[in-house]
């Protein structure tokens, strides 16, 4: 019942707490974006939701001239990279951008 009584003043601490430390921020791979940043590949579902920040995330590697690709998968649930149909064509992706970004020597 102690714990009962304190959650909403333990809840509106926490609330306080992310609101000060800016964890979303922090989080975020757009606060660490900038020209030492490698090349990436972005390998998506069809979820709008699972897209946000990737144009602004390719906005600055273009800025910066740093190579990087979308690859969108219309009607895949978010965890469908690790599922067939979807993951052979993943796994094909990936080769073909690593193979781009670091060319074989010869």
């Amino acid at each position: 019942m102690i714990v009962k009584e304190l959650l909403p003043q333990l809840t509106g601490l926490a609330i306080r707490k992310m609101k000060t430390c800016n964890y979303g921020k922090a989080a975020s791979p757009l606060s660490y974006v900038s020209g030492n940043t490698a090349p990436a590949l972005f390998i998506n579902s069809a979820g709008p939701r699972m897209h946000a920040g990737r144009e602004d995330y390719i906005k600055v590697l273009t800025d910066h001239h740093i190579y990087s690709e979308v690859q969108n998968f219309e009607w895949a649930p978010h965890s469908f990279c690790l599922y067939e149909p979807w993951f052979t064509p993943t796994v094909r992706y990936i080769d073909s951008f690593l193979n781009k970004v670091f060319p074989a020597i010869k």
